[in-house]
């Protein structure tokens, strides 16, 4: 079971005006047990905007996080989640649009993008399409330990805290107002979808989406045996040819799962 800790002795009403607590859930480290923490209602600064937590995904990086098996150094204690979607619920007076120039209120719905680059090293400004390079990213969910306050910095908690002056590369795009929460919190594992399509190979034909017949309709048990042979680098080869002539639902989930 998750354990608390609690930030505050007193325990008011949840409403912004009597300073509720608001929970947070934080790891101490991989294979450790979440960590259930209350935080007080912060106050909102000029461009940031609290955001009230609907839905938010799993990704397989969190789950690699746990496992132990990420690369570089991580802030623990920290909290995980940026497949996130929430609303507006407090906003700063000089916040008023979102990255894309769309204007926001309070009761606006969101998302975030977990990585955002900071829009004034060199990658960002002499190569804009490579600005996932960037050498001083910003990622909610990811490298902002718990102990910066006000410690709302990822998706696995009921509210996450955004803030143009203290991260200037932070970016938000404003949802459209039919949309379910849910269904927003799906907009960044969609960006795996469109980057395995602008990667994968030009289709045969005009035959996008369709079954096409093989080159071979029939391999005789000698063909197949050797072909099971070829190095895993030929095969791998042989497959990405071959994804062209699948339907897209296929090659679409087979590029989410293997990352692409």
């Amino acid at each position: 079971m998750p354990k608390t800790k609690t930030a505050t002795t007193a325990k008011p009403a949840r409403s912004p005006a009597t300073n509720p607590l608001i929970r947070v859930a934080t790891y101490d480290g991989p294979g450790a047990d979440p960590v259930i923490r209350e935080v007080p209602w912060p106050k909102v600064g000029h461009k940031a905007a609290l955001i009230k937590i609907g839905a938010c995904g799993v990704c397989g990086t969190d789950q690699h996080i746990l496992k132990g098996h990420w690369p570089k150094p991580l802030p623990w204690p920290f909290t995980l989640g940026h497949e996130l979607a929430g609303v507006i619920v407090e906003l700063g007076s000089e916040l008023k649009t979102d990255h894309m120039g769309k204007p926001l209120q309070v009761g606006s719905k969101l998302m975030l993008p977990p990585l955002m680059p900071c829009g004034f090293c060199d990658w960002c400004k002499r190569y804009p399409e490579q600005s996932n390079k960037c050498l001083t990213p910003v990622y909610y969910g990811r490298y902002l330990g718990f102990d910066k306050p006000p410690h709302l910095w990822g998706g696995w908690a009921e509210y996450v805290y955004v803030d143009y002056e203290e991260l200037p590369g932070t970016k938000i795009y404003k949802l459209p107002d039919d949309m379910s929460l849910l269904l927003g919190s799906l907009s960044e594992p969609l960006t795996s979808c469109i980057r395995a399509f602008s990667h994968s190979p030009p289709p045969r034909r005009s035959a996008v989406g369709r079954h096409l017949p093989s080159r071979t309709p029939s391999a005789t048990p000698r063909a197949r045996a050797t072909s099971s042979k070829r190095p895993t680098a030929c095969r791998s080869v042989a497959a990405r040819s071959r994804a062209r002539a699948v339907p897209i639902r296929y090659l679409t989930c087979t590029a989410v799962r293997h990352g692409m």
